[in-house]
C-alpha cells in the first residue's frame, strides 16, 4: 500500500526528472527496466527528495488554507456589522415613517 502511494505519487504529481522518476518507478516495480542499475544512495536521495517536496507542499496548503479562514472570519466579521448597522437603519427609518404617519392623521383631523 505504501509502495503504491508513492508511486502514484511518483507517476503523477512529484516534480521529477523524467530518468529520476523512471528510476525511482523501476524500483518500486522491483525490475530492472529500461537499463536501471542500482546505484547506492541514489534511490534513497531521490525518496528524500520526493519527501522534502511533500511536506513543502502540505506545508503551503496549510499556511494558504489558515491565510483563505482568516481572511474569511474578517470579512465575515466585517459583514456581520454592516448587516446590524443597517438593520439599525432600517428599524430607525420604520420608526420615522409611522411617526410621519402619525403626524399625517392628526394633520387631517385638524382640517
Amino acid at each position: 500500500p505504501a509502495a503504491r502511494l508513492v508511486k502514484t505519487w511518483a507517476m503523477e504529481r512529484a516534480n521529477l526528472p523524467d530518468e529520476s522518476r523512471q528510476e525511482v518507478l523501476a524500483f518500486l516495480s522491483g525490475g530492472e527496466g529500461a537499463g536501471y542499475v542500482p546505484q547506492s544512495g541514489e534511490i534513497t536521495g531521490i525518496l528524500k527528495t520526493m519527501g522534502d517536496e511533500m511536506s513543502k507542499d502540505l506545508e503551503d496548503a496549510t499556511t494558504a488554507e489558515n491565510t483563505a479562514i482568516q481572511i474569511y472570519e474578517e470579512v465575515m466579521a466585517a459583514k456581520t456589522k454592516e448587516v446590524e448597522s443597517l438593520q439599525a437603519q432600517i428599524e430607525e427609518q420604520m420608526k420615522r415613517v409611522g411617526e410621519l404617519g402619525v403626524e399625517l392623521a392628526e394633520w387631517a383631523n385638524d382640517l
